[in-house]
């Protein structure tokens, strides 16, 4: 089983800056593919040099709905936690709902 994330707004490779990504995620089985959610918010993606998402958080589109950590790894080291905590409170989410179980290591490409 695989999760897709897809943006709903194709974003313009001009722009340097962008305030939110809205995304919608499916799980995909085979060549099915089934929507869970048509709008969440990507809080921060992290890549590679090989252009490989490292770590990434998806979250609801309030404050108190419940986010998700996505990592590639099966630890996180606690300055790059401590970083993943600091992009929540800049998106105005509350860090506190956040413990390590909901930190999830994949490592398979998860993003579109």
């Amino acid at each position: 089983m695989l999760f897709k994330l897809i943006l709903n707004k194709p974003v313009d490779e001009n722009t340097t800056v962008v305030d939110e990504f809205n995304s919608s995620i499916y799980v995909v089985q085979g060549n099915q593919q089934i929507l869970l959610n048509s709008n969440l918010n990507i809080i921060y993606a992290e890549m590679n040099e090989q252009n490989e998402y490292e770590h990434l958080i998806i979250a609801g589109t309030k404050s108190i709905e419940p986010m998700i950590i996505l990592s590639k790894y099966r630890t996180i080291l606690l300055e790059t936690y401590n970083k993943l905590l600091n992009a929540l409170y800049v998106a105005g989410y509350d860090p506190s709902l956040l413990n390590w179980p909901f930190i999830l290591q994949t490592d398979q490409t998860f993003c579109d």
